[in-house]
């Protein structure tokens, strides 16, 4: 479709087009983001899926984590860790070691956020958290893993509503009690154990 001269979306495109590459990406990204920002997979293309959005340059971590935690919701979590497994043995085939550490890092905040608060009621017997977060680390090369799970067992142990006193009402995020009790947890494992 041809816009007319003096249009205001092809005067839109030239600007655009004359923007920055930052500006560019934000652009390109909110424009995915309402494309793919309420992504459910296909149960049977799942590693297909996840491995190509992981191999995406204009999907961001924050976007992926997102797309990961809505399947995770709509799916067995079963189902996504083991395509996630799958995918990530494709990236490293593949040798895509950029995309493959975009993927460990969203499917690791997405996991968490979404069952952390069951691995803490319930335990690691099935998936180990903090196992996954120390191979994610060394893995990634980084300096330093800040560990929060013992603070909030102990916290579990402390009281019988410790759910309610954390988290939102029926949700896995945390209320500003909880936020506190993490960013104290941060701040003396990252300031004062130096």
């Amino acid at each position: 479709m041809v816009q007319k001269e003096g249009s205001i979306w092809k005067r839109s495109i030239v600007n655009i087009r004359k923007a920055s590459t930052k500006i560019k990406r934000t652009v390109l990204g909110t424009l995915v983001w309402l494309r793919l920002g309420n992504t459910i997979f296909d149960k049977e293309h799942l590693e297909a899926q996840f491995t190509k959005v992981a191999s995406s340059r204009i999907i961001g971590l924050k976007m992926l984590e997102e797309i990961i935690t809505r399947n995770i919701e709509y799916h067995n979590l079963e189902i996504i860790l083991k395509n996630l497994k799958t995918s990530i043995a494709v990236l490293k085939k593949k040798n895509k070691e950029r995309y493959l550490k975009k993927l460990y890092v969203a499917s690791l905040r997405a996991l968490a956020t979404f069952n952390l608060q069951s691995s803490i009621e319930f335990g690691e017997k099935y998936f180990s958290w903090q196992n996954y977060a120390f191979n994610l680390c060394e893995y990634t090369q980084c300096t330093k893993l800040i560990n929060t799970f013992p603070e909030f067992i102990k916290k579990k142990e402390q009281s019988i509503y410790w759910k309610k006193e954390l988290y939102q009402l029926e949700d896995i995020h945390f209320n500003a009690k909880g936020n506190n009790l993490l960013s104290d947890i941060i701040y003396k494992q990252a300031f004062q154990n130096q």
